[in-house]
């Protein structure tokens, strides 16, 4: 049986923010057995260079530095990878396209900066509130309103 991690378990508050929100009714899985499975490989891969004698402590000093920096890698881009998949279903832009509109595509750029550690919480919040912000006066132009 396979494991999964449910919103719950995301150490980044940010992060689970956002699949809380935008995942809405979605059920996203982190499925577990492909990180442990990854970061098992990565370990081996880090002790392989050493003699057998020190891999042992070698893979606990990998484990104490990269451990969480690695999960915390592992579950943004898993996030987005789930996220990636998902369409606003009343999205007035799409007409029913398989294909992400140009709101969500933008946010999703805006969450793999975040993700990848080149822009800040904060300005990710921003950024996002302005590409709505941008966006809302786009829509309401063409409505006529």
């Amino acid at each position: 049986m396979e494991n999964h991690y449910t919103c719950s378990v995301i150490n980044d508050a940010l992060l689970a923010l956002i699949v809380r929100f935008v995942g809405g009714n979605y059920d996203i899985h982190l499925c577990d057995n492909a990180f442990i499975q990854q970061q098992m490989n990565d370990i081996q891969a880090h002790i392989n260079q050493f003699p057998i004698e020190e891999q042992n402590y070698q893979a606990l000093v990998w484990i104490e530095r990269y451990a969480k920096t690695y999960r915390e890698r592992w579950e943004g881009e898993m996030i987005a990878s789930e996220l990636q998949r998902k369409r606003c279903e009343d999205c007035p832009l799409t007409n029913k396209s398989e294909y992400a509109c140009q709101i969500h595509q933008a946010w999703l750029d805006l969450l793999q900066q975040y993700i990848q550690e080149r822009i800040s919480s904060q300005k990710y919040i921003e950024d996002t509130l302005q590409l709505l912000d941008e966006h809302k006066r786009v829509l309401k132009l063409r409505v006529g309103a």
